[in-house]
């Protein structure tokens, strides 16, 4: 560390005029209360213990490699740039709790507690357990289906269009026609198909491991085809699961899934 003579404060007691403060390093340590008076501090800080101000702690930068423990308590909290190699543990709690950017290679434990938590920018890989942003995937028919009067999978004869926001929670299989699960949680499909050919009902399915989870019979008729039918379904799903849109002519008619056919599914829990 660079030669300077550091400012330690412990205790208790309330500090509420601090003069000639060093500007490189100010060690604050055993939970220090600092009073009303505007503390400013430039340079390295580091804080291993508690620091609560009233009304408002504040500053221009707060950075660290590491804040460990202790709390910031006052009718506001805020700062342009608070930032850290690691925060554990303790807590920002005031009426607002606010900053322009709120950084952290790590954040463990603690909470942001307030009448608001405001941030000008806000990144994570999840909130309450979910993936942000949610993880979906999408297919679109770019060219028809076969004609069949049999169960057939959406895009069953052809290679549709495919957008996955992320392989390691929800791909598609184009050789099985469906979608692979890879992270548990309740997810929403919704199909809309464009039929053509018919003559009655056409039963449509969105299967979970081969089981319907949701079941619709629409009309598709040949006197007015090509003709748009939705099926859609909210149900959870355990990692490995496969999910996929079939649709089946009940009579001795054929029917296929037309150019523009389209099936997403998206985590929503």
């Amino acid at each position: 560390m660079a030669d300077y003579r550091p400012l330690v404060l412990s205790g208790t007691t309330a500090k509420s005029v601090i003069t000639e403060l060093p500007t490189s390093s100010i060690l604050i340590a055993d939970g220090v209360r600092l009073g009303a008076s505007a503390l400013s501090i430039s340079g390295h800080l580091e804080l291993t213990g508690g620091l609560s101000g009233t009304p408002s702690v504040s500053s221009t930068a707060i950075n660290s490699p590491a804040f460990t423990g202790g709390t910031f308590t006052g009718t506001s909290v805020s700062s342009t740039t608070v930032s850290s190699t690691a925060y554990t543990g303790g807590s920002f709690t005031g009426a607002s709790v606010s900053s322009t950017t709120v950084s952290s290679t790590e954040y463990t434990g603690g909470s942001f507690t307030g009448a608001s938590v405001s941030a000008t920018a806000v990144s994570g890989l999840t909130f309450n357990g979910m993936p942000y942003p949610a993880p979906f995937a999408y297919i679109q028919l770019t060219a028809d289906d076969a004609a069949s009067s049999d169960e057939k999978h959406i895009g069953y004869s052809n290679t549709p269009t495919s957008v996955v926001s992320d392989a390691t929670d929800i791909s598609w299989d184009d050789s099985a026609k469906n979608f692979v699960i890879h992270k548990a949680g309740t997810y929403e499909v919704i199909a809309i198909v464009i039929f053509e050919g018919g003559s009655t009902l056409v039963e449509m399915h969105v299967n979970k491991e081969g089981s319907p989870v949701n079941t619709a019979n629409p009309r598709a008729h040949t006197t007015v085809d090509p003709v748009e039918r939705t099926i859609s379904a909210i149900f959870t799903a355990a990692a490995t699961d496969v999910v996929d849109v079939t649709y089946e002519a009940t009579s001795a008619q054929t029917t296929s899934a037309q150019i523009g056919t389209t099936v997403t599914i998206k985590r929503v829990k």
